[in-house]
């Protein structure tokens, strides 16, 4: 599989993970310095196991 549709995959697992409660939702909308936060975290995490996939040998 194309490591760039890991990475979409990644993105789109962790926003719906994080948006699956309304709690959650009502929580994050009210403070945005932890959605900031949060998608910077999810951002280096998928840019992490991206980096980690192209040092294995994966291809784009």
């Amino acid at each position: 599989m194309n490591p760039a549709y890991i990475r979409i995959a990644l993105r789109y697992g962790i926003g719906a993970a994080m948006m699956g409660s309304p709690v959650i939702g009502q929580q994050l909308a009210a403070d945005p310095d932890i959605v900031f936060a949060v998608s910077g975290l999810a951002g280096l995490a998928v840019e992490g196991f991206y980096a980690a996939s192209k040092r294995i040998g994966g291809r784009l």
